[in-house]
């Protein structure tokens, strides 16, 4: 599938789009992923 997204043979779901659009938005910025999740606290602090 991600090769017809790739090369617009098909149309990208709405719901995957959004999903995209979040994981750009908040993925972590260092070459590993955190092995705990932060609590809403910590997020908001990091995140201002």
């Amino acid at each position: 599938m991600v090769s017809y997204y790739r090369t617009a043979q098909k149309a990208i779901p709405r719901p995957i789009w959004l999903a995209c659009l979040g994981w750009e938005a908040t993925r972590p910025k260092a070459k590993t992923l955190p092995r705990a999740l932060p609590t809403a606290r910590e997020y908001a602090l990091a995140h201002p």
